[in-house]
């Protein structure tokens, strides 16, 4: 790395530098709130590059999804200094700092089907494809709720039987995991009390990620269910699910914002020669 560039851990005081940078690298749906922010830099892996007169000129936002997986949560540089290798040597401390963290094997992105420059640096290091993800917008007023299921905020004795039924996307670790950070994680139950649906939830967002149905039956119903804890209050909400495509269709089918069709793209993990 070049001696007039430094990374280190974000601090709590460079949030303006940092938004200011957010901006102009993302898209404003996509960008960093402040409170998301002020709660980030109180946990590891989330890093800063700055310059030698102390511009932020890149960022990285990192953690740890379970025991073994691990999630490159964001990767930004700043545009007028982008095809400049300064992806390529954040990426390599991200991979460092991996490296270096207790059983993890794996390592997981997202990245939307058009990106193709960010594809290429994600593939430069190994990472392949591993599924495909959709991020819907949700209008509240367009769903018809039967009022056959309930939504509970998840119980400790219930975290397992959640993991059994969506293993790929909660997972026990993932749960314990969300629940430390004080994320929410939200089942739908039916008549016979009985989890049909499962989610991680912000109410600031507002949205659900991921969200997961046994049955596509109760969609309008999960969905519904989140209105009154909306905070502030919303008229949609974003929905973001991998691997079903069945979802996918009916969204599409009622003519939901797709915000972002994304490729997973993954990496196992090898030590540093």
């Amino acid at each position: 790395m070049p001696e007039h560039l430094k990374i280190r851990p974000m601090q709590n005081d460079e949030w303006v530098m940092f938004h200011q940078l957010d901006c102009a690298i993302f898209e404003e749906d996509d960008q960093v709130r402040e409170e998301y922010f002020h709660q980030r830099v109180q946990k590891p892996g989330f890093f800063a590059m700055k310059s030698q007169d102390g511009d932020l000129i890149g960022y990285l936002i990192l953690g740890r999804f379970s025991d073994e997986i691990a999630h490159l949560g964001r990767i930004g540089v700043q545009k007028s200094m982008q095809s400049q290798g300064l992806g390529s040597q954040l990426m390599e401390y991200a991979l460092d700092w991996f490296r270096k963290q207790e059983g993890i094997t794996v390592v997981r992105l997202y990245t939307q089907i058009d990106n193709l420059h960010a594809q290429v640096l994600y593939k430069k290091f190994g990472f392949k494809v591993s599924g495909h993800t959709w991020h819907y917008f949700v209008p509240f007023r367009s769903l018809q709720a039967s009022r056959d299921y309930s939504l509970h905020e998840a119980q400790p004795n219930e975290f397992q039987t959640i993991a059994n039924l969506f293993p790929a996307s909660l997972p026990l670790q993932a749960i314990q995991n969300y629940i430390k950070g004080e994320q929410l994680i939200y089942i739908l139950k039916d008549s016979s009390n009985c989890i049909v649906g499962a989610c991680r939830f912000t109410p600031s967002f507002p949205g659900c990620f991921p969200f997961e149905l046994t049955d596509l039956s109760c969609f309008d119903d999960f969905v519904r269910a989140f209105q009154p804890l909306c905070d502030p209050p919303s008229d949609l909400l974003r929905i973001t699910f991998h691997e079903n495509q069945n979802l996918a269709s009916l969204c599409e089918t009622r003519g939901y914002h797709l915000h972002h069709k994304l490729f997973q793209m993954q990496l196992i993990l090898s030590k540093k020669k």
